[in-house]
C-alpha cells in the first residue's frame, strides 16, 4: 500500500530559535490544520508510542542486558516519556477547555444580540400573518 505524503507534512520543524524560529515553523496538519490540539495530540501519541516500545524492549528482549546503572537510566527514561505523555495531554485538556468556553461566551453574544435585536424591532416591521380560515 503505498501512502504520499506531501511535502509540507513531512516536515515537522517547531519554531525554535535554532531552526530560524516562526518563519520556518512548519507543522503536521493532519486534521486540525496545525492548531494547538493537533500538535499536542501528535507528540503525546509520539511519545507514548517510545515509552510501550520501551516497555515491551525492557520486559522481553533487554531483560538480561540491562544491569545496574543502565537498568535505572533505561527505566527513568521509560517513565519520563511516560510524565511528559501525562502533562501534554493536560495541556491538551486545558486547550480543549479554554476553546469549549470561548465558543460558549460567542454563543451567548449572538444569543443575546439576536434577542436585542428582535426586541428592538418596530411592531410594524413584522410581516403580517395570513388570517386563518
Amino acid at each position: 500500500m503505498a501512502f504520499r505524503v506531501n511535502a509540507e507534512l513531512r516536515t515537522l520543524i517547531y519554531a525554535t530559535p535554532f531552526r530560524g524560529g516562526a518563519k520556518r515553523r512548519k507543522l503536521l496538519n493532519w486534521g486540525m490544520a496545525g492548531s494547538p490540539q493537533s500538535v499536542h495530540r501528535w507528540t503525546a501519541s509520539v511519545y507514548l508510542g517510545i515509552a510501550i516500545l520501551m516497555v515491551i524492549a525492557g520486559t522481553t528482549v533487554l531483560d538480561n542486558r540491562l544491569t545496574g546503572m543502565t537498568f535505572i537510566a533505561y527505566w527513568l527514561t521509560c517513565a519520563a516519556l511516560t510524565f511528559l505523555t501525562l502533562l501534554i495531554a493536560l495541556l491538551d485538556f486545558r486547550t480543549v477547555r479554554q476553546n469549549s468556553r470561548q465558543e460558549q461566551t460567542e454563543l451567548i453574544r449572538d444569543v443575546l444580540a439576536a434577542i436585542n435585536e428582535t426586541k428592538n424591532k418596530s411592531p410594524g416591521d413584522s410581516e403580517p400573518e395570513e388570517p386563518q380560515q
